[in-house]
């Protein structure tokens, strides 16, 4: 999206005093200055599935909201909210934050021209893909996946993942042969193929490429 390299910019000018750093509120405040700008707040939360080495960037957009609506999580365990960071764990964390506020600056965008009560927002316009699944989990992940929203701002998440990740291999490459995609070229469209069992005649999945297509075409 236009705003990716000044993002990216802002990410670098704090390098170095995000690495090195233990404290996880000295990380939640460090982000925090250079995010205020798009209106996201930053926040610390735990989680007992995250290793005590690592932290874990989600976010979410909260579109009743008029100041702050963009809510970016630094998440780390249970056991301790302390992680040294190392140049390699920013290079990491740095692509993470990027790919998440991007991410929920589309969904911002997304809702810019919705003009729905704070009450029935869950319920504004948007197309979801029905799912025929069988199995809650996979029903609810086909559905949550399926939904158009998701599907214009995760093809940008999937983007970024392969320019990231595998730099060296032209993205068509994978959209024409989406079997040979692994985690590593991006965990995202790998989650996407799985959730609809690799049916490329899928409408999700079509839509999904087009998107993917759209993002890569609009960044060249």
């Amino acid at each position: 999206m236009k705003l990716a390299k000044n993002i990216n910019e802002a990410l670098d000018s704090i390098a170095d005093s995000m690495i090195g750093k233990a404290n996880s509120a000295s990380h939640r405040k460090i982000v925090q200055s250079i995010f205020r700008k798009y209106n996201a707040k930053v926040l610390v939360a735990v989680d007992d599935n995250v290793s005590e080495d690592m932290i874990v960037v989600t976010g979410q957009h909260l579109p009743w909201r008029i100041r702050q609506n963009i809510e970016i999580f630094l998440t780390y365990s249970i056991q301790s909210k302390r992680v040294r960071i190392t140049s390699k764990m920013w290079k990491t964390l740095k692509f993470e934050l990027s790919q998440v506020l991007q991410h929920e600056l589309i969904h911002r965008q997304q809702c810019y021209h919705i003009q729905v009560p704070k009450e029935d927002w869950e319920d504004h316009a948007c197309k979801v893909y029905a799912s025929k699944a069988s199995v809650p989990a996979k029903k609810l992940a086909q559905e949550y996946f399926g939904n158009t929203e998701e599907i214009e701002a995760h093809a940008h998440c999937i983007m970024m993942e392969l320019e990231h990740y595998a730099p060296r291999t032209d993205p068509y490459k994978f959209l024409r042969f989406p079997k040979k995609v692994q985690n590593r070229h991006s965990p995202t469209l790998k989650d996407y193929l799985e959730t609809f069992d690799y049916d490329m005649k899928h409408p999700a999945i079509r839509r999904l490429f087009k998107k993917i297509v759209y993002w890569i075409e609009y960044e060249a």
